[in-house]
């Protein structure tokens, strides 16, 4: 882990404003239920507080989770009513009034009302109960050994005023209301999002006064900012070269502090090609996962073998795979799977893809790769919230995709391939490979063909080793289907100058970015 060392004063600076860069050429929301891309969650991140959470740069780690906007909590001996007592006094940004338990079930009941991404992840919970203005209650249709995490600072658990949601209407999508160390100053599209300090923060006064969020979506242009000081952080480029180059610039460079991302490239199997097992096996073989290792560096990218990334509990690593199921990088067999599959002169793919060097630069990859099989991959560019609105909307055959979630492997399982996250569905995340509703195998059966069972028991499985082995299972299923090719472990870049002080050690950490906290502060230099 790399930390900011005091390099040139204790002393806090005079101007406190911070700019912080992002990677796109703007958002599509900063309502926490719908945020969900790189872009967002820096900003969503410093406007929002949670019953429970992560202490700042430790993100991830169950064992570590405190409470937040619930001081205390307890839990019933059958383990499925939770009750939480809140904080009093804490007060919503903009004058919209102090939180209560009713904010608390609004939060929650919203997602599913609304078609949140994250409603799937709360749909054990039987009934939300207001005890008194102070105090809520979660009843549980059945046992969830994880339900705390359900409720921490990550995605869904995050807090609104349901006051400035009724009143705001659609005006909440880009000025929301929470209770955070920040609240929205000014949203400029296609330009920046503005926020200023929360004067009345429960946690104390933010030493920063204003975070600038200008979208920069080139990293060129991002480097020579930060490199000239115009800009006090951002992302890097997933690449070994630029963090010796950064570091050379005298600027502070985070790769080990991130848990890492995984990123896959998910197959329509609801649509030819894809719908024939061999063409997707063929796809599979001919992924050379140790070039991509190679190609970004091995500080920043490793191998992934499985769908589900190292690091969450139950994942499987490459030495828990049979031979069969490793698929390691065999060209010709790639071409006779095609050949047989019905395509001896290869294949053509159109798809969208994100200008965004993190999907642009590893899809060149692969295009390069599959292209010695005789696969063509044509990408028509799109910016980054256009990409994300069109594979929500089933308009690629290939999705390139990647993501960091919750450390638990039937997250990552639910999300992508549980069949009623397919898009489409009243229920959607990000099932793009409409896994669990169509014949994995060509052979007309539909038997085996999905891991809901699986995913469904282990969530209230109680039995740790139960729970893995449920894991284990799904993952080898998904290895034998391929609705999707697991690529490599993407560790993001991140770097910022010398006299910013996050306020944390940087530890570990869940989102694309940097989490500023009341403490994050502006050094003398």
């Amino acid at each position: 882990t790399i930390t900011s060392p005091m390099v040139f004063s204790a002393e806090p600076a005079e101007k406190q404003e911070l700019y912080y860069a992002i990677s796109g050429r703007d958002i599509r929301s900063a309502d926490p239920a719908f945020g969900t891309s790189s872009v967002e969650l820096p900003i969503i991140y410093s406007m929002f507080d949670a019953l429970v959470r992560y202490p700042p740069g430790n993100e991830g780690n169950m064992e570590a989770i405190e409470a937040d906007l619930a001081e205390k909590w307890d839990t019933s001996d059958d383990g499925k009513t939770w009750t939480f007592y809140l904080r009093k006094g804490v007060k919503f940004h903009k004058g919209y009034g102090e939180l209560t338990a009713e904010d608390v079930k609004f939060t929650f009941d919203r997602l599913k009302e609304e078609g949140a991404p994250w409603a799937k992840d709360y749909k054990n919970v039987a009934e939300i109960q207001i005890v008194d203005p102070n105090t809520v209650k979660f009843q549980l249709k059945k046992l969830d050994p994880f339900f705390l995490s359900k409720l921490t600072n990550f995605h869904g658990g995050f807090i609104v005023s349901k006051k400035a949601r009724i009143k705001l209407g659609k005006q909440f999508k880009m000025e929301p209301v929470g209770t955070g160390p920040f609240e929205v100053g000014e949203y400029r599209p296609k330009d920046r999002y503005i926020l200023v300090r929360n004067e009345n923060y429960w946690r104390g006064k933010p030493i920063l006064k204003k975070i600038i969020f200008p979208f920069m979506p080139d990293i060129a242009s991002r480097t020579l900012a930060m490199q000239k000081g115009e800009v006090q952080m951002g992302p890097g480029k997933n690449d070994e070269k630029w963090v010796t180059v950064a570091r050379k610039s005298n600027l502070i460079v985070d790769v080990e502090f991130q848990m890492g991302a995984a990123s896959w490239i998910h197959m329509n199997m609801a649509r030819k090609p894809f719908n024939d097992l061999r063409v997707r096996q063929a796809l599979m073989y001919a992924t050379n996962r140790d070039e991509f290792a190679q190609f970004f560096g091995a500080t920043v990218a490793k191998p992934l073998y499985s769908h589900v990334p190292p690091g969450a509990f139950g994942a499987l690593t490459k030495d828990d795979l049979p031979a069969d199921l490793q698929y390691p990088y065999n060209p010709e067999k790639a071409k006779k799977l095609l050949a047989e599959a019905g395509y001896p002169k290869g294949l053509n793919i159109k798809m969208f893809l994100s200008e965004k060097g993190s999907y642009m630069t590893p899809m060149t990859v692969l295009q390069e790769q599959w292209r010695r099989v005789g696969v063509n991959i044509e990408f028509q560019t799109v910016d980054h919230p256009t990409y994300h609105s069109k594979i929500r909307k089933d308009e690629n055959t290939l999705i390139w995709y990647n993501a960091t979630r919750t450390p638990i492997a039937g997250v990552y399982m639910t999300q992508w391939f549980h069949s009623a996250s397919i898009v489409g569905k009243k229920t959607a995340i990000t099932n793009f490979s409409h896994y669990g509703e169509v014949d994995v195998n060509g052979d007309g059966s539909t038997a085996d063909n999905s891991i809901d069972e699986l995913v469904d028991n282990a969530a209230t499985e109680l039995d740790r080793d139960v729970q893995k082995k449920l894991y284990a299972e799904g993952q080898m299923r998904l290895l034998r289907d391929l609705p999707a090719v697991p690529v490599k472990l993407q560790r993001y870049v991140f770097a910022r100058q010398k006299y910013v002080d996050l306020g944390y050690e940087p530890e570990n950490c869940m989102i694309y970015g940097y989490h500023l906290t009341e403490k994050t502060r502006l050094l003398k230099h």
